[in-house]
């Protein structure tokens, strides 16, 4: 099988409910405030979005999005793949799921 390479965060799978719980346990680290899980403000923000909503400058930016991926390792088998990608994963060969899930935060 040759090599298939997706963007997972937000593509493949709902990560923001998650992504909110990471930032909800360790933003205050950061300067960054609580986000209310049930408000969908900051849904599809990317890196540049988020720094000028923040004003934080981009070394800790960078700090905070390595400490967020590795806690998001712990989530994984929480995260919901949307509808129709274990389909695709099965159309391109990838017969179990939670084996691609593992290559994302490697």
């Amino acid at each position: 099988m040759k090599t298939v390479i997706f963007d997972f965060d937000g593509t493949l799978a709902d990560t923001y409910p998650i992504m909110v719980t990471i930032v909800n346990s360790i933003g205050y680290l950061y300067g960054l405030p609580k986000i209310d899980p049930d408000n969908n403000e900051y849904k599809g923000f990317g890196v540049r979005d988020l720094i000028k909503k923040f004003k934080m400058p981009t070394w800790k930016l960078l700090v905070f999005a390595f400490h967020a991926k590795l806690l998001m390792r712990r989530y994984l088998s929480k995260m919901k793949l949307f509808k129709g990608v274990s389909d695709l994963f099965a159309i391109i060969g990838v017969s179990d799921s939670s084996r691609a899930n593992s290559t994302i935060c490697n």
